[in-house]
């Protein structure tokens, strides 16, 4: 079942995608949330819980 459910999320999103979610840089989108639940059967409630994401270097220099 996982290795189904990785090529579903491989034909749905890019890798560079998939990475940056997966490390918490990039937020889910509603649109990501919809082809999750309809394609994995991951409930919409627990795709939508907030979490902290992870600044960049980046990000941490632009804020200041």
């Amino acid at each position: 079942m996982a290795q189904y459910n990785h090529l579903v999320v491989n034909r749905l999103y890019e890798d560079d995608e998939v990475s940056e979610i997966l490390s918490r840089k990039r937020s889910l989108t509603l649109e990501m949330i919809r082809k999750l639940n309809q394609e994995l059967r991951i409930p919409a409630e627990i795709l939508i819980q907030p979490y902290e994401l992870v600044q960049t270097p980046a990000q941490q220099h632009s804020c200041t």
